[in-house]
């Protein structure tokens, strides 16, 4: 798993991953939802389709796993964890800038 990085500090956050704490639902949902706005006309995975169609809520996410993991690599999409990586390799940066 990776670290991603903490959007308020610059920092990497403490845990990898993400948790299924209730405002990481949300995000994901969020996220869903903007998804289908600008591209879900593109989406052709029908197991992924019905997912999207069927949950009644946040609650639901633990049985469907597709829908979940979906989320989450939209929302690593997003991420600035690539951006720091590029940055460390254009320039000569300490790990102490993004760590404690």
């Amino acid at each position: 798993m990776l670290y991603d990085i903490d959007k308020y500090t610059g920092k990497f956050k403490d845990k990898p991953g993400m948790d299924s704490a209730e405002r990481s639902k949300q995000e994901l949902f969020l996220t869903w939802r903007n998804f289908i706005e600008d591209r879900g006309h593109k989406i052709e995975h029908i197991e992924l389709l019905h997912e999207l169609k069927n949950i009644r809520g946040m609650e639901e996410m633990r049985y469907n796993d597709l829908l979940a993991a979906g989320g989450m690599a939209l929302m690593g999409a997003k991420s600035s964890y690539s951006d720091v990586l590029k940055r460390m390799d254009e320039n000569d940066y300490d790990l102490s800038d993004f760590v404690g």
